[in-house]
């Protein structure tokens, strides 16, 4: 699964990756393995930590699933955290999730 290579996070490390093949100082070999166990630990961590729960409203303007990936564009989009903040968007929004046992 790539799905958190998309992250801020994830895309820092695929330059640095990148980058350091570049140079040769990994080998692309081992920059798979990086990400690969990347993905591994992201979707642990956030199975295990992750507990607050979001509520939203908004308008769907597409969606889309592909085997256990379930991909929606929204528009209007209104979130509303555990703590009580609410977030608001007004442009377009992405969605990315999965099924559970796809992780």
């Amino acid at each position: 699964m790539e799905l958190y290579r998309q992250a801020s996070v994830g895309i820092a490390l695929a330059d640095a990756l990148d980058e350091m093949v570049t140079t040769q100082q990994i080998s692309p070999a081992l920059e798979a393995k990086i990400k690969a166990q990347f993905d591994t630990s992201v979707a642990k961590v956030l199975k295990a930590e992750v507990t607050n729960k979001v509520t939203f409203k908004a308008t769907c303007k597409s969606f889309n699933k592909l085997e256990s990936i379930h991909r929606y564009s929204f528009s209007d989009i209104t979130v509303k955290l555990e703590s009580g903040v609410v977030l608001r968007a007004q442009g377009p929004t992405k969605l990315v999730a999965c099924d559970i046992n796809a992780v």
